[in-house]
């Protein structure tokens, strides 16, 4: 354990750019569900996800209304949905290297638990929850802007997320909305499986798996687009 302390003051330094006063917060922000197990004195990320998420979606909606003043409320909601969509959160993951820095059970670890985008979104937000109760709301802040950089001004045209697009072409053609059906949850509580069941009226039904619900709609919005020739 020392040594893994060791790696992460380090990461914390040179990546993060930042060092915590309370140790206990980034090791708990880094700490996968599948480590805690059924021992109830070992913390977990879950809390601080919790918390993460709704400073990330904060400090997102506070640049995008300074930033672009003339967009109504529908516009910067699908901005700030791109923002912090799971293919969002997995990048700026990745850039930051927290698939080098995640706490894993070896079975989750063997199993490519440091490369699952589940894990590591998760964890980020968990980052952002860790920094904000360590430094408060300005270097939390800080440390988001400085992980989305250039993200919010290659964001040329508000985006329409996967869903809404083809919700809208459903309307538009005279169809009821699309219908997901989770059909199937497997696996532990800390790595589950959804299988999702997506039906667009007079179209077949497709079904995907995602590690969490929202993952998976999306995806299923995406390839009923591709076949659709939307996407």
């Amino acid at each position: 354990m020392k040594s893994d302390i060791q790696k992460i003051h380090k990461w914390c330094n040179e990546v993060l750019k930042y060092q915590f006063k309370n140790d206990q917060l980034i090791i708990k922000a880094l700490t996968h569900p599948s480590v805690t197990g059924d021992n109830k004195k070992i913390k977990n990320y879950e809390r601080l996800e919790f918390l993460g998420d709704t400073v990330l979606s904060m400090v997102v909606s506070e640049v995008l209304i300074t930033k672009f003043l003339n967009e109504n409320e529908g516009d910067l909601a699908r901005r700030r949905a791109a923002l912090v969509c799971s293919e969002s959160l997995y990048k700026v993951a990745l850039k930051i290297n927290l698939n080098e820095q995640i706490l894993l059970s070896n079975g989750e670890e063997s199993q490519g638990g440091k490369n699952k985008p589940n894990n590591l979104e998760n964890c980020f937000e968990a980052v952002i929850g860790a920094i904000y109760l360590d430094g408060g709301v300005e270097v939390a802040k800080k440390f988001i802007l400085e992980c989305y950089d250039d993200m919010f001004d290659n964001m040329q045209s508000p985006p329409k997320d996967p869903k809404s697009k083809l919700q809208e072409w459903t309307q538009q053609n005279g169809k009821k909305i699309p219908l997901y059906i989770i059909k199937e949850k497997t696996g532990p509580g800390h790595s589950p499986i959804f299988l999702i069941q997506l039906e667009v009226e007079g179209i077949e039904p497709i079904v995907v798996s995602a590690g969490s619900r929202k993952a998976g709609e999306r995806l299923a919005a995406e390839q009923m687009l591709k076949i659709l020739n939307l996407l």
